[in-house]
């Protein structure tokens, strides 16, 4: 196929496997991504050209300009709606080049509210975007707020790697007495709130242990301590950063996986950890109560300052044969239809197809 696609997006795991899902749909596809971002976690497409600019810069909008011009690609699809939008969007101006904007999270729960100008940039990004994509509904009905005329929308989750998601079938005879974080180590994730109400729950349930996955230089630290203060350090174990095969491992010997952010979009970890069989114990964000329904398919928590109670909640729902694996069931049936990479691939390429005829 002779159409090219322009990507611009971070340089993440989730722009990787984005890519590679949407290679063949095209003859070429350009990265545009900042200069400073992380090397590409595994290969990827090898129609793929990636091009680093200074997002930072006042002058990336005229560097990106430059870039569109030269290449003429028939499709321009930004990751993202804060910086990275902006400067494309300027960009583009000039060139029309038809545009679909993915918004991820941050940048729209928590990016217009760090200042005004942040604001208005939000809302410029949104209002020249032709289709807006998020992977929850409650993104897309936080994106509508700022939006002033009519526009395409659509839900489209990330997905996970079927071939994950197919290794898990039988994930339910490995499982250990293990409670799994794996969410960044920032005081917006609220890991303390974990430990401390793990630490609630240990006299009662001492073989079980908390794994938290991750590293950060200040908060870490700061949460090890808060581990030695509780005296449970027999019971939790730090792990560091893993490779994707090892956190895989992690997840299915897990019979709990818990993440409770102030604020979140869809989170891959947790369609990860239903997909190898893992309880989740999550708060009350709208996203999450897109998928999971409290002590049905997972645990709810209103009061993530007494996650104990949800800890023993889900610990009761383990024990219970009958309820683990109907439960395990439930959350497979949802990814099957709505989770997992091949038909989140085939949705974002019917997208293309709907819209621009690509």
């Amino acid at each position: 196929m002779d159409k090219s696609l322009v990507v611009i997006s971070a340089n993440s795991l989730h722009t990787a496997k984005f890519t590679n899902a949407v290679a063949k749909k095209f003859e070429k596809i350009y990265l545009i991504t900042h200069k400073d971002s992380k090397d590409f976690p595994y290969d990827s497409p090898p129609n793929m050209e990636t091009i680093e600019i200074n997002f930072k810069s006042l002058l990336a909008s005229i560097t990106i300009f430059k870039i569109l011009k030269k290449i003429k690609p028939d499709l321009m699809h930004i990751h993202q709606a804060n910086h990275y939008a902006f400067h494309s969007f300027l960009a583009n101006k000039l060139l029309n080049i038809p545009t679909i904007l993915t918004v991820w999270g941050s940048d729209v729960l928590v990016f217009p509210y760090m200042n005004p100008i942040y604001k208005k940039m939000l809302k410029f990004n949104l209002n020249n975007a032709k289709t807006i994509t998020a992977d929850s509904y409650n993104l897309i009905r936080e994106a509508k707020k700022y939006v002033k005329t009519s526009k395409n929308y659509k839900v489209i989750k990330f997905g996970i790697e079927d071939s994950f998601f197919n290794s898990c079938s039988n994930s339910i005879n490995f499982k250990e007495n293990i409670i799994l974080s794996n969410r960044l180590h920032k005081k917006h994730y609220n890991i303390d709130l974990i430990i401390k109400g793990f630490a609630k729950i240990i006299t009662k349930y001492p073989d079980w242990k908390l794994i938290i996955v991750g590293n950060d230089e200040t908060e870490t630290p700061l949460l090890k301590e808060l581990v030695k203060e509780l005296k449970i350090d027999k019971n939790v174990d730090f792990v560091g950063v893993l490779k994707l095969s090892e956190l895989q491992e992690y997840y299915k010997k897990s019979k709990i996986f818990t993440s409770i952010p102030k604020s979140d979009g869809l989170s891959v970890s947790l369609l990860e950890a239903m997909a190898a069989g893992n309880i989740p114990v999550l708060n009350n964000l709208a996203p999450n109560l897109e998928l999971i329904i409290d002590e049905i398919n997972g645990i709810i928590s209103n009061d993530i300052s007494s996650m104990d109670i949800s800890l023993i909640k889900a610990i009761k729902m383990s024990e219970d044969n009958q309820t683990y694996n109907n439960l395990i069931e439930w959350n497979r049936n949802i990814l099957i239809k709505q989770g997992v990479l091949s038909v989140c691939s085939n949705q974002i390429n019917e997208l293309y197809e709907q819209f621009y005829k690509i």
